[in-house]
């Protein structure tokens, strides 16, 4: 008989831990050893508060209603960075323990405010829950070298997010570099939430000093996204860059996505904070010369000027030069451009992080 395996995480929509499951799932549920299944979180989308608040003490009893109708090996949890749910998890864990079920833990990274507020105010539940997992999963050294502050004793694994490997069914990568080839246009693409901590705003003026060196303008944009900042990108765009082509196809996912990643050579992505973007390692595997910060997971792996370049201070001016040094020199670019392909198609690919996900499991299952 397969032993079962239990994925708690949140329901099917836009982020990066969906789109994390979403990948890997096919490829975690093919395997012959064990049964995976994946009990979807927090998925009352609704204005009423008074309905929105009973989420939480229901996803609580269908948690428990789970563990008590099934006989699980292995809990897997993915607290997110919010105190919510950083409780939520917390009393998932407990119920596992009780249970004496294994439990891992995956902590993509959290924002400095979260953290602070743990630190402050609920560390004891940390001790109380977190503290009692048999194993952490990070994405980034940072997070590990925190958790180690918090005297982890149990072991904690560095992984990263995953590429859809269905994306790159008729991808070729030869046929990218002669088209960047024969095309004049500089094809630069940003994908993520148009947030400003994403650093939207330094990057449109960025873009503004870059098309100022270039001795015509042949420039075309995609900024694919929603959210807050949107309507302001798009009045900057309007005010400020209206000589070049700019495309805002909102959130893309599928055909829409591959057909971003397949026309664009420069992915552009100067955050303020990170775990480590789907977007980015996506952009990596199409080939994308990458102009990014290095923050999070993303320090962790990025080979500078090897795979893009580090935007070392995140303004207008150092992201300018950054797009400047991608394109001065055709060839290098196309070498960049293969370079990724082949990081990306050995390290990122869903099946890949699903074999290492799964040979996590098996030091734990009981």
């Amino acid at each position: 008989m397969k032993k079962k395996i239990l994925i708690v995480g949140p329901h099917n929509s836009e982020g990066g831990v969906s789109n994390y499951y979403n990948n890997i799932l096919p490829c975690l549920k093919n395997n012959e050893k064990y049964d995976i299944d994946y009990l979807s979180i927090g998925n009352i989308t609704t204005k009423i508060n008074s309905l929105r608040l009973i989420t939480a003490p229901m996803d609580q009893l269908r948690y428990n209603y789970s563990l008590f109708n099934q006989k699980y090996n292995l809990i897997h949890v993915n607290p997110s960075f919010d105190l919510r749910s950083f409780l939520r998890d917390g009393l998932f864990i407990l119920a596992a323990k009780r249970n004496k079920i294994p439990v891992i833990a995956f902590f993509r990274a959290w924002e400095k405010n979260f953290e602070k507020s743990l630190e402050k105010n609920w560390k004891w539940f940390f001790n109380l829950t977190y503290k009692k997992v048999d194993a952490f999963i990070v994405l980034s050294d940072e997070t590990r070298q925190k958790l180690n502050s918090w005297n982890i004793s149990v072991p904690i694994f560095k992984e990263t997010t995953t590429v859809n490997e269905e994306f790159l069914k008729g991808f070729n990568i030869n046929e990218k570099v002669s088209n960047i080839n024969k095309d004049e246009k500089i094809r630069i693409l940003f994908l993520s939430r148009i947030e400003k901590e994403k650093g939207i705003f330094e990057f449109l003026e960025g873009l503004k000093i870059f098309k100022n060196k270039l001795s015509k303008n042949k420039i075309t944009l995609t900024i694919a996204g929603n959210g807050t900042a949107l309507n302001s990108a798009k009045k900057y765009v309007k005010k400020e860059l209206s000589d070049i082509e700019v495309y805002f196809p909102g959130y893309i996912t599928g055909s829409e996505k591959i057909k971003a990643l397949k026309e664009n050579y420069i992915y552009c992505l100067p955050s303020y904070a990170e775990g480590m973007p789907n977007s980015l390692l996506e952009a990596i595997t199409f080939g994308l010369c990458s102009v990014v910060t290095p923050v999070g997971g993303i320090k962790d792996f990025f080979e500078n000027e090897k795979m893009g370049y580090l935007i070392k201070e995140n303004n207008p001016k150092c992201i300018a030069e950054n797009l400047f040094n991608a394109i001065k020199d055709k060839e290098n670019l196309i070498n960049i451009i293969k370079y990724n392909h082949e990081y990306g198609k050995n390290k990122f690919l869903s099946s890949n992080v699903a074999s290492r996900l799964i040979s996590i499991y098996e030091k734990f299952i009981i």
